[in-house]
């Protein structure tokens, strides 16, 4: 099941028939009328998440300081973290389907939606029982985007084309596509 998740991945996020399946069982274990907007719903609850997730703590203002002083000449440590963010999409990818898909497949599994399809969340769909882990991966993964970004722009601007940042063309676009 699992890699069928990871392909799934890259055709669609999440497929009708599993969204339709946790909206029943949302509607189901929340007691509301099958016209209730669920696409609003979660279009809300996905905005509040979202500035909890922009915020930068300590551990990565100290990876973005780490990586600074750690880049010396000809290491290229800047087009080998590029990579980090594209392999963590899909590995976080990969769960977050495992997850939709598992809950899915057991609300259609039970008896039928008049006795009672409720959706059953739970932390052990996740790695170790903490959804945590996948929350802080997604903060590193947008971090990482904007840092490779920056310290870009930064080496664009401060340095114009003499610098060693900028001496490969192909890294460049290769750090630039991962990111």
């Amino acid at each position: 099941m699992v890699q069928l998740c990871f392909l799934r991945q890259f055709k669609s996020s999440i497929r009708k028939s599993d969204y339709l399946a946790l909206r029943l069982g949302f509607l189901t274990k929340h007691k509301l009328p099958l016209s209730y907007n669920f696409h609003n719903y979660i279009v809300r609850s996905m905005e509040d998440e979202f500035h909890g997730i922009l915020g930068i703590s300590y551990p990565l203002w100290g990876y973005a300081i780490l990586c600074i002083f750690v880049n010396i000449h000809g290491l290229n440590i800047y087009f080998w973290l590029s990579f980090i963010p594209a392999i963590l999409v899909m590995v976080v990818g990969t769960k977050l389907q495992h997850v939709v898909s598992s809950l899915a497949l057991e609300i259609m599994e039970q008896t039928g939606p008049s006795v009672g399809t409720q959706v059953k969340p739970r932390d052990d769909l996740f790695w170790f029982r903490k959804p945590e882990i996948l929350l802080r991966l997604i903060q590193f993964i947008i971090f990482q985007n904007a840092f490779e970004m920056a310290t870009f722009i930064w080496s664009l601007w401060g340095f114009q084309d003499r610098s060693c940042f900028m001496k490969n063309h192909y890294m460049i676009i290769i750090r630039l596509t991962c990111g």
